[in-house]
């Protein structure tokens, strides 16, 4: 699981520093959610040290691992809908990307 988190993160990444604004700025927010359920994925399977989440700390682990899933699914229609808006908009003008509307 963690290297699928790592692939999604780097691909991400690579959008900071090649795409345009509105997707870089999408696939940023998706990559920094993305920590937050890697995190809290790790802190429900109790990956490292320490023991395995057992009661209360096992119930909050749960909790924070669906609101981050929530919240990914969240960021990831959001990236969805600005790489969507910018193939729809996008027209190539010799070489260039000019918007059309």
């Amino acid at each position: 699981m963690t290297e699928q988190f790592d692939v999604l993160n780097s691909a991400c990444s690579r959008l900071v520093l090649l795409g345009p604004a509105p997707v870089a700025e999408a696939g940023n927010a998706l990559s920094i959610v993305l920590h937050e359920v890697e995190r809290s994925f790790m802190q429900l399977v109790a990956i490292g040290p320490g023991t395995p989440l057992s009661g209360s700390d096992r119930d909050r682990a749960v909790a924070s691992m669906r609101t981050a899933v929530k919240e990914l699914r969240v960021a990831y229609i959001a990236f969805m809908r600005a790489s969507q808006r910018v193939l729809i908009d996008a027209v190539v003008v010799d070489g260039t990307v000019e918007g059309t509307g």
